[in-house]
């Protein structure tokens, strides 16, 4: 197996790191290699990410880290497991590594996940995010299936708020579905506040966009309402689903906006119903999201 990437400097800081999908193939037999994680002597801060998270990547990884001990994780995977990424997510934010994705790399899906975690975390080629899909053999839905379902996504909320993760992400993960990517623009990597540029400079603080919601939450009475304003991306969702009912209300007739309002209102009183369970409540936010488009 051969290793892709190519670094011209050890720091990420530096911002020179670079990804040539173009070099000669060759087997280095320098390297090593763990799973899908690459290990190179020529560049001794930096473990690689090279392809999709499978099982048993979060033992490869740890190994890795016993072995080598880098700094900097560099990123190239179209996602994979989502447990397995999730994992390696919080041992890459327990132990302050630093996160990239390099120029001509595509990291997407569970591989956001490791991406969130890093400080600093840096943006030269593309992020991917879309809603997370369980599958079953069976087609039907069960209550095991939803259990396992709303954990998974519990987990992905708490992980990623806690890596200060913005609430505009929350709002393109949600709104993307499973079989479709949503891919970050530039632009909007800037806008948003995406990317971590230091985390050790004189002074610093991780950024954190805080999404308030379309109500004012010193009124905030119910068990979901309280959890909406307590929730950066279940604030986010609540503001998106706000703007999506007003474009609705400035261009529909007023007969076409009636049935829009009353079936509103239903699924207020029905959200009302997750209490405070934030896997439930963003899950009638997606849903109703997905009505209105």
């Amino acid at each position: 197996m051969n290793l892709l990437f190519r670094i011209k400097a050890a720091s990420v800081a530096a911002a020179v790191l670079v990804f040539n999908a173009s070099l000669p193939t060759q087997v280095v037999a320098q390297e090593s290699w763990y799973g899908n994680f690459v290990f190179s002597p020529e560049y001794p801060t930096a473990l690689f990410l090279n392809g999709p998270i499978e099982a048993g990547a979060v033992g490869n990884f740890r190994k890795a880290l016993r072995e080598h001990n880098p700094s900097v994780l560099v990123l190239k995977s179209p996602g994979g497991s989502v447990s397995e990424g999730l994992e390696i997510s919080a041992i890459v934010n327990d132990r302050g590594m630093e996160t990239l994705i390099p120029k001509s790399a595509d990291c997407a899906s569970a591989c956001s996940f490791i991406f969130f975690a890093g400080a600093p975390r840096t943006i030269q080629g593309r992020l991917g995010v879309h809603q997370f899909a369980s599958t079953t053999e069976r087609t039907e839905s069960t209550k095991i299936t939803q259990t396992v379902t709303q954990d998974i996504a519990a987990r992905i909320i708490d992980y990623l708020n806690e890596f200060e993760t913005p609430g505009k992400v929350f709002v393109r993960m949600y709104e993307t579905p499973p079989q479709e990517m949503y891919w970050f623009s530039r632009q909007e990597i800037d806008r948003v506040g995406i990317e971590i540029t230091s985390r050790s400079a004189p002074g610093y603080s991780t950024p954190r966009t805080v999404a308030k919601p379309s109500f004012n939450c010193s009124k905030a009475a119910s068990a979901v309402e309280k959890a909406i304003c307590s929730d950066n991306g279940l604030a986010a969702l609540d503001v998106e689903l706000s703007r999506s009912y007003q474009s609705l209300k400035a261009t529909l007739t007023a007969d076409q906006f009636a049935r829009v309002r009353n079936s509103q209102r239903q699924w207020m009183a029905q959200r009302e119903n997750c209490g405070a369970s934030i896997p439930c409540i963003s899950q009638a936010y997606q849903s109703r999201l997905n009505q209105l488009n």
